[in-house]
């Protein structure tokens, strides 16, 4: 009797034994009664012996509403984006090629920007080499799609254009077939509607570079105008008029001709002559 017993005890921890998760599910998880690892957090596989890898957003996704007004409509969160392989041995999404980031969310730039630019995302490239959208925070306009952390762009050198900043700018000059041309004018109008002296200064952004200038114009003239303009690293020479300045506010009108251009242009994919 008491060596049936032992052996009825040895069966059921023999039983037991084989019905215990996998690989003990690697010291990653717990077993559960239905004898299946519930892994930690980062980890998975049947036995919790692989990583898991980042999330990000996809680029191309089914819709999950037909509602537009829904939200989110599209664009959810998977494993490396949709555009990578996640490697379970150490976590780190493979992307595909043009892809990148942790969750092979971003698309790369064209050739890295050729060693001759700065790759960044949209958001970027509206904030700080977009036209000032008017409000007060100095701004260009704020991207704020979906897409504004994901889509990339290159900002080139100066002297450097094309959307992977591969191409070289060549020296400009004067055409001399172009007779009795005049030079690029301008003017800039300063006032005040309070009716009262304005003080401070003015900011003036050309085509990438930038120069200030006495919002006081009496403490400005048209000599100094064209100090302040020549400040500009992408004009050569100006000329300039001072006239209508107003007693009250100090207000003005600055006529300004650009009368040459550097041979070499300080331009890029974003800031140039057409």
């Amino acid at each position: 009797m008491f060596l049936i017993l032992i052996l009825f005890c040895l069966n059921y921890l023999v039983l037991f034994g084989n019905a215990s998760c996998p690989n003990s599910c690697s010291g990653h998880g717990s077993c559960d009664h239905n004898n299946t690892c519930a892994c930690f957090h980062n980890y998975t596989r049947l036995d919790c012996s692989g990583y898991t890898c980042p999330n990000g957003t996809r680029w191309f996704d089914r819709s999950t509403s037909t509602d537009v007004d829904a939200s989110p409509v599209a664009h959810s969160a998977s494993e490396c984006a949709g555009h990578g392989t996640c490697n379970r041995d150490n976590g780190i999404c493979d992307c595909e090629a043009a892809w990148t980031g942790r969750a092979c969310e971003r698309r790369m730039c064209p050739a890295s920007c050729s060693g001759h630019g700065v790759c960044t995302s949209m958001y970027n490239l509206g904030k700080w080499e977009g036209l000032d959208d008017g409000d007060t925070n100095d701004y260009g306009p704020l991207y704020s799609n979906w897409d504004a952390h994901m889509t990339y762009g290159c900002v080139c050198d100066w002297g450097y254009f094309g959307p992977h900043c591969g191409y070289r700018m060549c020296p400009k000059g004067d055409d001399p077939e172009i007779t009795n041309a005049g030079g690029r004018s301008f003017k800039i109008t300063t006032a005040n509607s309070a009716s009262s002296a304005m003080s401070g200064t003015f900011r003036l952004t050309f085509h990438g570079f930038e120069t200030t200038f006495s919002g006081d114009g009496s403490s400005e003239s048209s000599s100094l105008c064209v100090t302040f303009m020549q400040r500009l690293g992408n004009v050569d020479t100006v000329t300039c008029t001072q006239s209508s300045l107003d007693s009250t506010t100090k207000g003005c009108i600055y006529t300004i001709t650009i009368t040459a251009w550097p041979v070499l242009p300080m331009q890029n994919n974003g800031a140039y002559e057409k």
